[in-house]
Parts: C-alpha cells; structure tokens; sequence
C-alpha cells in the first residue's frame, strides 16, 4: 500500500475546500470532473467527504502538526488575546470553521466567565459571514432553559465574527457524559427527551437546527442538557435562508437522508438526526452506516431496522426510534412535538404512537392537586353506614349478613360510649379522637369474619381521609388490606394519600395493582379521575386529562353515580382554568351547581367543594361580587345547618380572608383568617395542616399590612407546622417555605434564603417538572436571590427562562407570569438596563388584566418610579410614587404601616430632588398620622424622625 504523503493531504484538503460548500450530490460531480486529480488524490478527497468532519479538523487529526496551514487564510486565537473587550481564556472546543473559548469581561463589575466562538479564519467568504449572521439571530430569539443563551455577537478588530453566550461549566458532549457517568437507558431517553422540547421550541418559532449531533448536545455540571451551535440553522423566515445543505454543514453518521441527496429540509430533518443521537447512546457506537453519503443512504433503512431488531429489546422504544429514522420524511414524526408525546409516554409507561393498536400496560397516577378537605360528625356516621353497606356486598345467605350486622352494631354501640356523659368524665371528644378510638377497637375485636373488620377498616380510613388525618387514614388502611389485600376501596385510600405526599414511584406499582383487581367498572371512573389529575399536574397533558375526566363522568352518568358527575366536574372545571379558560371553568361549574342543588342538600360535601372552587375561580377573574356572594352562602349555610363549630367552616374562613385580601380590606381578612386559625386548633389541634394554611395566611395578610417582622414569624411557624403534619417533601411544604424565602429576602437575609430554597427548587423541579406553577414560583424568588447576592448572570438566565415557561404554561395574565415581569425587571435595574426594565412593568400595567384597585399596584408603581428615577426621568418617576400613595391611601388605609412606609418613601425622594414644597407637605401629614397612632411602628418613627431633621437642615 502506498504510503500517503503530507503533500498529498494537503492538496486533498485544499480541493475539499473548494467543493465544501456544494451539496454532496454537487460535489461528487465536480469531482469527477476534476481530471487533472489522479485516483489516488480524488480518493482522498472522497475520505474526507465521508468522514464527517470539517476538513482542518479532520486534517488536523490525520496530519498532525507536520506543517501549519498558511497564515493568510488561518487566524491563531490563543489565551491572553483579547477581542472586543474580552480576555480569551483557555479553548474549549473546535470545528472546522471556528472555535470556541472561555473567556472574561475585562474591568466587569461582577465578572463571569463567558463562552466566545469565533472564526478561525481570516478570508471570510460571504457565504460563512451570512452563516454567522443567521447563528446570531437564531440564537437572538430563543430562550430556553435548553437551549445556549447568546449576550451579543460582533466583529473583531482583525475583522473576525464572534458571537458571545453562556458558558456551560464542565460541559461534555452527550456520549462522553453518558459514557463517563454509565447512564442507564430511562436516563438517555430523559436527556434526548430534554433536546426534543428544546428544539420542538425552536420549532415553534420557525428555526430548523440541521445539524444534531453529540457534541451539539452538552451535559453540564449538573446534569443538565444544553443545545448549542445554531450555526448552519434554517430560518424559515427568511427567503434567502440556505434550502439544501452543503458538504461542510452535516456530519454524515447523523444527518438525515434529505441531507444528503440534497432535498427539503424541514422539522422532521431534526426529529431523524435526534432519534440517530439517541440510537447512538444506547448502541454507544454510530448508528448508521460509515459510507452513506457515498451511496446515496441506500442502505440506511435495512441497516437501523437491523440494529434495533437486535439490540434495542424494548418494543415501544424500538417502534419510536424506527418511526422517527424512517428514510421518507412524510413516514416520520410529522412535528418534534409528536415525538416528544412519544418519548414521555414511554417514560411513564403510557401507550405510544409508534406501536398499533397498543394498550395500557402501566397507567401512572395523578399528581398533587389540593382539593377542599371537607369532613364532620355527621360524614363519619354515613362512613359508617357504607362500612354496613359494603358488607353486604360479600353476604349471599341471610344469616351471614345478619352475624355481620349484630358485630357492627356491637362495635359501633362501643365505639360511641365514649360520649356519653359518665364515661367521658366531661372532656369534650373530637371526631379524630372518635375515630382513633373506633381503629382502636377495630384491630383489637375478635371478628368472626374478617371481611367485616377489614371493611370497617377501609371506612375509617375514608373518614380520616375527608377529615384531612392522611397519616392515620395511611395506617387504616394498611392495615385493612393486612387483612385483605385486594380491597379496591382501600388501594385507592392508600393511592390518594400516597399522591398527596408526592411518592410517585411508589405510586406506579399501586396503580399497576388496582387495574389487576378492577375486573369490573365499578371503580373505573375513580381511577380515571386519578390519571386526569395525574396528566394536568404532572404530564401537563391537558388534552389527554380532559379526555380522562370527560370518560370518567361518562361511566358515573351511566352508573347514575350523580356525585362522582360532579366530582368529574370539578376537574374538568380545573382543565379549563388551567389552559386560561376561568370565566369557561366558573359558567360551567354554576350549570354543574344548579343541578346538584336540585338532588342534593345544600351542606353536601360536594355542593359546598364546587362553591369553594367558585370562589377561587371569580377571585381569580377579579369578579369580587361573585366570591363575596358564594362566600357568605357557604358560611351561612355551614353555620344554619351544621353550628359554629363544623370543621367545614375552617377552609371556608380562609376562602373568605383571601377575597377581603383581593379587595384591600386587610383588617377584615385578618378577621376571618384568626377565625379560621381558632377553629382549626379546636378541633384538629396545632400539628395540622388546616392550622399551617391558616397560619400562613396570617403572615402574608402581616406581609401585605407591611408588617415584615411579624409575617416572617407567622411563616416560620407554619413551616414549622406544615412539617411535622405533612413532611418536608410534600408540596404545601415547598410552598411555605418559597414564602418564607421571599420575607427572608426582604429582610436582607439573603444567603439564609438562598440555602433555604436551593434545596426546594431541585426538589420540585426532579418531581414536577420545569413548567410547573410551584417550580416556575421558586424560580421567582430564587432568580431574584441570585440578583441580590451578586450572581448577576445566573439571575437574568433563570428568570428570563422562567418567564418563558410562565407565558407558555400559564398565559400572560396569570399572576405568576406578572410575577415573572417584575423579577426580570428587577434583575435588569440591577444590571443598570433601565430601560428594558421599565418596558417589563409597563407591559403588566397595559394588561387587560390590570386592576389599579388593589394592593399589588402600590408595589408596582413605586416600582415603576424607582426605575425612572434611576433613570433619570425625575418627573415620571414623581407621577408614580404619588400614584402609588394615592392607591396604599384607598386599599390598605392611611395608617397602615405599607401606606406610612410609602409615605416616607415620597417624602425621601422629594429631599432627594430638592422638592422642599412637597417634602413639607408630606411631613406635616405624617406628624399628624403618628401623633394620633397610640403605639407608633419604631423603625418607621425613626426614620420619619431622620429624614424631617434633614428637611429642616434643607430650610
């Protein structure tokens, strides 16, 4: 064999060079009409075709450094050198046209690490100049949580194009990570179902990546997934975008088969080229075969039906995979978004599209989602009666069913001793006292069937349950299906409560179960009403919830089952608010309402949930006439019918508090929210989760009221309480302790806050996924907490991705979404971008959503003010503060501690402005208001005290 001389490489390379920007069909051609190319060099020329590789770096891996390529046409970028204010670092990944270095702002205030990618060429051609243009804004437009976010893009003084982004730390390219951290396969899966959303993303705003690939596709140091390099992107918006790809702008072991033959690029380009990368993974090896371009992709179909015929075991996921590397595009997945459906379903054990006629093997469960935890007295006699009930399901003789009902009666009479006057010895008995002792007596009485004692099992367990005692209702049940493992009833119990702590994984293998017992449809409807809430608050499924609710309320319409309608209802109602619907969701849950007043009393459970949903509803639209009408109904009716001291009233206090809230009348919420409080601790004691809710609506009524102090106690007590009654993972818990962060962070407490959320954001991002409205809260805070401990940079990335996923999820006018705005604003006042921070809250102010009548708007206008006088616009900023002072004045009263501490706020800045008038105005307000106030807040006294001393210096 003929040894290859560096001379021959070199032309080689150099005839590449020239054809590199040709289809492959057009460079073959112009290659065999190269004829003064002997077969020895053209051969090379074709190796170098389809090896994949730009050629200076395949060159340079085959040649080494036994000569330099000419310094006209290659630029040496090396650490030290600067570009455009930045210090080049160290290199940390190369192609054929540019590389990539770590670098720093030289003189940053807050310096941070950047990633710089220039060309590293000199004789730029205009077809690479428009190639990086097109990067430039490709990246410019998105912002997502994986995708690589681009600061700005320019020209060196050399005349070399860069573009800026976000360094990854310790990126490795997928396959590397995947092989260094011995990923299992589930894993894989979740990383390429990551990339799928990303570029589905992109999709959705008209970019078509083109060339995915491993080392496109970086793991960070956390573990999370960044695509990069958009630089032979498709702009579908642009006319003059490229339409076939050339050699230079594909790496053959992944590149779809219209690549090659030079046909229509498209969505379904990308889905092949990441099905490849994900074959790849799991087969850690090239998925297609080494000469394809050469042969036109001729033999690409038998060879990837070959590969995962033998070594992909899983049916479904080899269906997937063999659907999206289908060589005719209209075969594949019409849109990222179907394989993304396709790839979570087979995470989760759900049917997929890609295999006919599939059926559910392993259907998951529903994710938390508080319901109103209604319970009474009365509920646990007609628990008790559906014990009796049940029991006759098991009877076909007279004197079976006849022994049974003499031991519940016995054990009931025995049970309900304990109120009566000489054996409870004049201590007042609780229902969960009543309860306790009824478990009790249960395990320690003989029954002569054990039917009998697991049943009553189950029903006590269902009426701690609607009580809100989880834990003992847990052990009810367990020990229920002790005695009979295939009680339907008490699975579901169990499941319920499961779900409620977040146990998802534990939660698989009971619903696996129930659908082996559930060999008639009885239950059926229950079930489905689980999986609809499991595919609204995890999957994010809306479509396939509505379908399982709709389904669920067609078996209870056949059934004649009128509760578990309504019940189906509810959810569907959820749905609807959801996906934006509030005004949909609230019109139907009054049809809904209509017709169970109709059947049903109007202290039913049910009656007074759909009320209590109809108030979150109308308090959410802002429609206040409505909450305030369902409000005193549901309290009116619960205290006619059932007394003072129903635990019914509890959920239906802090209902009420919230709407006095919404409607500024801040003592009044105070007011229902210390009743309910009251209520809570006399019948469910200080370690329940009702005395957490009512607590913590405490310290934010404190918070709102300006009373930081005071809101930050309530909140570590009801994150203390929320713990020990529903554990430290559990969602409430997350969310006090989110709220307690956000005081924490008002206090100046930051590093506190910080390693108090940290923790919690993992937690429910691993659990709930990233669009989740908890999560996307987290972030809120936590965005904001990086900005205020000087970690600028991460700041500004999470919040914009945040706000992102909170216009996607939830809509533009949900109040996490305006939260998002004004977290991102105040990263940019950081930054000193007033500008773009000004535009964020005037973007929440012009919604149709805004409502000047409230007490958010006292924030958001002083807000607004404190950014144009930041930014130099004394008068608007002066327009705002008054603005601002006028609505704490109306909402919240005039000596409120929020309305004196914006009263001083506007008495600072006129000193500040050398506005003596109006300074003197505002002093001789507040000496009126402190004067009359009998115990003065001390801080704000002091402060008042400091800034008249400088107002009378002024004078």
């Amino acid at each position: 064999m003929t040894e290859i001389t560096i001379e021959q490489w070199k032309q080689a390379n150099l005839v590449y060079s020239e054809l590199m920007d040709l289809t492959v069909s057009d460079a073959l051609n112009q290659l065999s009409q190269m004829n003064d190319l002997d077969d020895g060099l053209k051969s090379l020329v074709l190796t170098l075709i389809s090896s994949g590789n730009q050629p200076s770096q395949y060159f340079k891996q085959q040649v080494g450094t036994s000569f330099k390529i000419e310094a006209s046409s290659y630029i040496e970028f090396k650490p030290g050198d600067q570009v455009d204010g930045y210090e080049l670092l160290e290199e940390i990944g190369s192609g054929g046209m540019a590389k990539v270095y770590k670098a720093m702002k030289i003189n940053a205030d807050s310096p941070k690490p950047v990633a710089i990618k220039l060309f590293n060429r000199g004789d730029v051609s205009s077809i690479l100049q428009s190639r990086f243009a097109i990067e430039q804004e490709v990246l410019s437009g998105l912002s997502h949580p994986n995708i690589v976010n681009m600061h700005h893009g320019g020209t060196s003084g050399d005349g070399v194009p860069y573009i800026v982004m976000d360094l990854i730390e310790q990126a490795q390219d997928i396959d590397e990570y995947a092989i260094t951290h011995q990923a299992s396969l589930k894993q894989i899966v979740k990383w390429v179902l990551s990339a799928a959303k990303a570029i589905a993303y992109a999709h959705n705003n008209l970019i078509v990546h083109r060339d995915i690939k491993p080392s496109n596709l970086l793991i960070d140091d956390s573990g999370r997934l960044k695509v990069v390099d958009f630089g032979i992107a498709k702009l579908m918006t642009q006319e003059d975008s490229p339409q076939k790809t050339t050699i230079m702008a594909l790496t053959p072991s992944f590149a779809a088969p219209e690549q090659i033959n030079s046909g229509h690029i498209s969505v379904t380009t990308d889905v092949f080229s990441l099905a490849a990368v994900c074959l790849a993974l799991i087969l850690r090896e090239l998925p297609l075969p080494a000469d394809r371009m050469l042969k036109s992709c001729l033999g690409d179909e038998e060879h990837i039906w070959q590969l995962l015929k033998t070594r992909v075991k899983d049916n479904d996921l080899r269906n997937i995979l063999n659907h999206a590397l289908q060589q005719d595009p209209v075969k594949r997945y019409s849109s990222m978004g179907l394989f993304v459906d396709d790839l979570s379903a087979w995470l989760s054990n759900r049917p997929v599209m890609a295999t006919p006629d599939s059926r559910l093997y392993r259907i998951k469960k529903f994710a938390m989602r508080r319901r109103a935890l209604f319970a009474a007295l009365s509920t646990l006699l007609l628990m008790f009666v559906l014990g009796i009930v049940l029991l006759s399901w098991q009877v076909d003789k007279t004197r079976t069913e006849a022994r049974k009902a003499n031991e519940v009666k016995d054990f009931m009479l025995g049970v309900f001793s304990v109120v009566n006057p000489d054996e409870a010895m004049g201590e007042k008995i609780l229902a969960k006292d009543l309860l306790s002792q009824a478990v009790a007596e249960i395990q320690s009485k003989d029954f002569k069937s054990l039917a009998t004692k697991s049943e009553l099992l189950v029903a006590m367990g269902q009426a701690q349950l609607q009580l809100g005692l989880n834990q003992p209702a847990k052990a009810s049940f367990a020990a229920a299906l002790a005695v009979n493992p295939n009680l339907v009833l008490a699975r579901l119990g169990e499941l319920k409560i499961i779900l409620a702590e977040g146990d998802f994984s534990a939660a698989v293998d009971k619903i696996t179960r129930l659908n082996q017992l559930m060999d008639d449809d009885s239950m059926r409807g229950e079930l489905l009403l689980l999986q609809s809430d499991y595919s609204i608050n995890h999957l994010k499924d809306y479509q396939l919830a509505r379908s399982q609710a709709q389904r669920a309320q067609d078996i209870f319409d056949t059934q004649q089952n009128f509760i578990g309608h309504l019940n189906a209802a509810r959810t569907l109602a959820n749905i609807m608010y959801i996906q934006s619907e509030p005004l949909q969701a609230a019109s139907y849950l009054e049809q809904q309402l209509v017709k169970a007043l109709k059947q049903l009393a109007p202290t039913h459970t049910v009656i007074l949930a759909i009320r209590n949903d109809l108030i979150d509803l109308y308090n959410d639209v802002g429609d206040f006439k409505q909450s305030i009408k369902h409000s005193s109904q549901l309290i009116t009716e619960i205290v006619t019918v059932l007394g003072e001291q129903h635990p019914f009233l509890i959920e239906a206090y802090i209902s009420q508090a919230g709407i006095y809230r919404a409607t500024g009348e801040i003592d009044a919420a105070k007011t229902s929210a210390k009743l309910a409080l009251d209520l809570s601790r006399q019948l469910n004691g200080e370690k329940h989760q009702s005395t957490a809710r009512a607590v913590n609506f405490i310290g934010v009524l404190h918070y709102v009221d300006g009373n930081i102090d005071l809101a930050l106690e309530s909140m570590q007590h009801a994150a203390s309480l929320y713990e020990q009654s529903l554990g430290e993972d559990h969602p409430e818990t997350w969310e006090i302790k989110t709220n307690l962060t956000a005081i924490l962070n008002i206090l100046g407490r930051y590093d506190e806050a910080v390693a108090l959320l940290e923790p919690v954001y993992k937690k429910q991002v691993a659990i709930l996924g990233v669009g989740h409205k908890s999560v996307i809260y987290s972030q809120t805070i936590l965005s904001r907490l990086y900005a205020d401990v000087g970690r600028l940079g991460e700041a500004q990335i999470m919040a914009e991705a945040m706000l992102a996923q909170a216009k996607s999820e939830l809509g533009f006018d949900h109040p996490l979404t305006a939260g998002g705005y004004f977290s991102l604003a105040k990263i940019y006042q950081q930054q000193e971008n007033y500008p773009a921070a000004i535009e964020l809250i005037n973007t929440v102010i012009a919604s149709e959503s805004w409502d000047d009548n409230n007490e958010r708007a006292i924030g958001t206008y002083n807000t607004l003010a404190d950014l144009y006088a930041d930014n130099n616009e004394s008068l608007l900023a002066m327009k705002f503060k008054e603005k601002s002072l006028a609505i704490a004045s109306k909402v919240l009263s005039e000596d409120s501690p929020r309305t004196l501490t914006q009263m001083l706020n506007n008495f600072e800045f006129y000193l500040a402005t050398g506005d003596q008038e109006k300074a003197s105005v505002v002093a001789a307000k507040l000496t009126g208001i402190f004067s009359r106030i009998e115990a003065p807040n001390e801080k704000l006294l002091s402060r008042f005290e400091l800034l008249k001393a400088g107002l009378e210096a002024f004078n």
